[in-house]
């Protein structure tokens, strides 16, 4: 889908797996998903500067090779149930945030890639963020990491160094970027 004037586009279904292909937005609206069951994201999304807001009930899976762009604007990608396997979230020096409070983990789909890029990032999962120090969340953030877990440790890699504010319940094992290791709960 390409939209070259200025006006949104905007996504509402009910159930089932939606099959998210690209969507480019060349005047710069907001691109609005909000579908009650799975997304499956295919295809790269660049606003053009505008919001991005994906919404999902039962989870959300970027392909690894896929990316969402909102230069300067925010990124917010939010699952009620389910997972959140991230390709690569773009946003520039806007925020991003990532929320599987519901019953879900924040995984890395991306490899080596970055998954998250922005100024104030924000990680949220009722269990894990990322899954091992060898498969972490892979985060370039240029103000501060927000994460709230429930799991033991939640495994980060911080390319650019920002401060970590940990609201979870368990430590985060942070590799890159800092010299810091871990970090304990209310410690940055």
């Amino acid at each position: 889908l390409t939209n070259t004037g200025s006006g949104d586009v905007s996504f509402t279904g009910d159930s089932g797996t939606l099959q998210l292909g690209a969507i480019s937005q060349s005047g710069g609206g907001d691109v609005l998903i909000n579908h009650d069951g799975f997304v499956n994201q295919t295809g790269s999304i660049d606003s053009g500067g505008g919001d991005v807001t994906v919404m999902a009930g039962t989870g959300i899976t970027m392909a690894g090779n896929t990316t969402t762009a909102s230069p300067g604007g925010s990124i917010c990608y939010e699952s009620a149930t389910g997972d959140i396997m991230l390709g690569h979230l773009n946003s520039g020096p806007g925020n991003v945030k990532v929320d599987a409070r519901g019953t879900g983990d924040v995984l890395n789909n991306n490899g080596d890639g970055t998954n998250v890029t922005g100024g104030e990032v924000s990680l949220f999962a009722l269990n894990r963020i990322g899954v091992s120090d060898v498969d972490p969340i892979t985060v370039n953030a240029g103000d501060t990491i927000l994460v709230n877990f429930d799991a033991s440790t939640a495994y980060l890699r911080n390319l650019g160094g920002a401060q970590i504010i940990n609201a979870g319940s368990g430590k985060v094992s942070e590799s890159i970027g800092r010299s810091l290791t871990g970090a304990e709960k209310g410690q940055t």
